[in-house]
């Protein structure tokens, strides 16, 4: 599935999971372009950004030229397996584990990094 239509899922999934308007914004469009300008944009008071360790300096570089905004960033292929504070940890381990091994890690999404929030 495209990039720009899992987020644009994501998102419609999160408003109707609760979260506010305006906590979770995504915007598809081109690096040089949408990408320059949110990274840029003296308004943007967070980014998170997945993609090439290359783009990532651009976005880092930007963010800081602006308002210094503060950057979350996943770099090169590492995909992360989010476990929330109220999540079952058994079923959580299970699943990590099934994600890393699905498809013998022969994919572009294998879940290789666990980020739990605690």
């Amino acid at each position: 599935m495209n990039s720009a239509i899992n987020a644009a899922v994501s998102c419609v999934c999160s408003s109707q999971a609760g979260l506010p308007d305006g906590v979770l914004n995504v915007v598809s469009g081109f690096g040089p372009t949408a990408g320059a300008a949110l990274c840029s944009h003296m308004g943007v008071d967070k980014l998170a950004f997945t993609g090439s360790t290359g783009t990532g300096q651009i976005v880092l570089e930007l963010a800081a030229r602006s308002n210094l905004k503060p950057v979350t960033l996943e770099l090169g292929g590492k995909s992360p397996f989010i476990v929330m504070d109220d999540a079952d940890v058994d079923q959580a381990v299970e699943l990590a584990h099934q994600a890393v091994f699905f498809n013998q890690v022969v994919t572009t999404i294998v879940m290789n990094r666990v980020v739990l929030l605690c």
